[in-house]
């Protein structure tokens, strides 16, 4: 469970402004306040532990799950200042109901190109990183996100800044962010010298920046182009570096009708670690680590989709020290590997309510491991509009 005051002074700024005559969606006049919710659960088979193959928090750890519960109270005061607080509850490892307010930021747009984000917030590192658990494309999160990013991905308490500018077949859109990573209660009762991937995460100060060009000659096709960075602190009291490059083309069979669609896309992410040993402090370096993925989400009928996904995440050791006639590293991961493939069937029934079937297969293969297959279905249901972002 994370703690902060922040998330919670946000929420109760936010009261005394909701109107009751829409509860699931925005009023037309302001202030006004409405509220959305999301609920996931998964129920898998494996052909290892589930827990030992989840990455992410909020993965698939156990043969059935609550993957999340999120509520979200979405704030407008004026035209121009917003706000946004979600609210997580979850089930862990150990089966134990866990709840956290995992995103709260006030927004403040001082003009259509300019706006400011500040709070708690998922950062706009790559294509998943700021997208809450409902979202997701697959049952669980990219490998980068989770192995690269952190166990949650990358959660700051920080500010943003925005610019965007949009033209008749383009937009381009820069954000850049200073804060502090969000530390867990766990890592806070950690005794120095835990997992050596979770050392290289970014832990304390980062700075991160998304450069995004859309270019969309017509309502048919569209080309996304993403450029990502991360500086920060990490666990060995020395410097993580992150970059990052994201490609997504959309094609849709009719426009902005109703009908076929297509999007495929590639990202490739690097990591720079710097790291000391533990063993022998006299030892320290950088090692460089990346990871590449490739999806495909087609829409092939109506409110069908089928996607496909293909992770490679490089295994790299540095820092060898031998003490006793054994060697250990400083820094060292496994390689993997992954693909997925999953069938999704969506069901509207208003605006305000909309649920989906997910049946998904994963195939990882982890260096010193083997293989693992793994089979999953899962439920997602949605009430209200849009939300604040």
């Amino acid at each position: 469970m994370r703690h902060s005051i922040l998330p919670y002074l946000l929420l109760a700024c936010s009261a005394p402004f909701a109107h009751a005559q829409n509860f699931f969606q925005p009023a037309e006049q302001t202030p006004t306040i409405w509220i959305t919710a999301h609920l996931n659960v998964v129920a898998g088979e494996s052909s290892t532990e589930l827990d030992e193959l989840s990455n992410h928090e909020h993965d698939p750890n156990d043969e059935f799950t609550v993957q999340g519960l999120e509520i979200d109270a979405n704030f407008k005061l004026t035209e121009n200042f917003k706000g946004f607080v979600n609210a997580l509850f979850f089930v862990d490892e150990e089966d134990a109901v866990e709840t956290e307010i995992e995103e709260a930021f006030l927004r403040y747009d001082f003009t259509d190109s300019w706006s400011l984000r500040g709070g708690r917030l998922l950062n706009r590192v790559g294509i998943q990183n700021d997208k809450h658990l409902h979202a997701w494309d697959f049952v669980d999160s990219n490998l980068s996100t989770a192995l690269f990013l952190g166990e949650e991905g990358l959660v700051t308490e920080s500010g943003e800044l925005t610019w965007q500018k949009r033209g008749l077949s383009w937009t381009t859109a820069i954000s850049a962010s200073y804060g502090e990573v969000l530390p867990h209660e766990e890592e806070e009762e950690e005794e120095e010298g835990g997992p050596e991937f979770e050392e290289a995460f970014i832990s304390d100060d980062v700075i991160t920046s998304r450069v995004m060009f859309i270019y969309h000659p017509n309502d048919f096709h569209q080309h996304t182009f993403g450029f990502n960075t991360a500086f920060g602190d990490n666990g060995y009291d020395r410097d993580t570096n992150i970059f990052s490059f994201d490609y997504a083309y959309t094609w849709r069979e009719n426009g902005q009708e109703e009908g076929r669609f297509l999007t495929t896309g590639l990202e490739y992410f690097y990591r720079d670690v710097e790291w000391v040993s533990e063993a022998d402090p006299s030892v320290s370096g950088s090692t460089g680590q990346s990871s590449y993925l490739a999806y495909a989400n087609y829409g092939f009928a109506k409110d069908w989709i089928l996607g496909m996904r293909y992770e490679y995440l490089e295994g790299v050791e540095g820092g060898e020290v031998v003490t006793g006639g054994e060697s250990e590293f400083a820094f060292s991961t496994e390689r993997r590997q992954r693909a997925s493939l999953a069938l999704t069937r969506w069901h509207t029934f208003d605006d305000d309510w909309s649920a989906y079937l997910r049946l998904q297969y994963n195939y990882d293969d982890i260096a010193g491991r083997g293989n693992e297959d793994s089979v999953f279905l899962q439920l997602g249901i949605n009430l209200g509009g849009g939300e604040i972002r």
